[in-house]
């Protein structure tokens, strides 16, 4: 159970991470760039607290889908990956909505689904899910 948690932190902080570049790069090179305005170098990215639960989740839940996926072409296996992303994203967005309120992140924007995921996403979502098939096979092999 140790490792699970410890491997939990590790996504966790690995999750928060990615969505923290992600949103600083497009908030302060991408759009400023597409909008013909200025690049600001701060790169100020964010993320919400409960995000760290959600990433945390994937110890528990990769094991589940990469045990049926790890044959298939690398291909096949990162739109799976980005596939079971989205509809995370989409469950955990609705879940939040329901219990809390609002969806923090709800999207207005882009070509969403009920505000609680973005489609056009989904090449990030592909770079996402094999960086979290990377880290999962090292951290496996190191076996913590």
């Amino acid at each position: 159970m140790k490792h699970k948690i410890f491997t939990a932190m590790i996504f966790a902080c690995f999750g928060v991470t990615a969505e923290i570049l992600f949103t600083g790069i497009k908030y302060n090179i991408v759009l400023p760039l597409l909008n013909h305005e200025k690049i600001n170098y701060i790169l100020a990215g964010q993320s919400y607290v409960w995000m760290i639960f959600i990433y945390g989740a994937i110890p528990f839940l990769f094991p589940l889908i990469y045990r049926r996926v790890h044959a298939l072409h690398i291909i096949l296996r990162i739109i799976i990956y980005a596939s079971v992303c989205l509809l995370i994203e989409y469950i955990c967005g609705w879940l939040l909505d329901v219990f809390t309120g609002d969806c923090p992140w709800r999207y207005t924007e882009g070509l969403h689904v009920n505000g609680y995921i973005r489609l056009d996403y989904f090449p990030a979502w592909l770079l996402f899910g094999y960086g979290v098939e990377l880290l999962w096979r090292r951290l496996e092999k190191k076996n913590y």
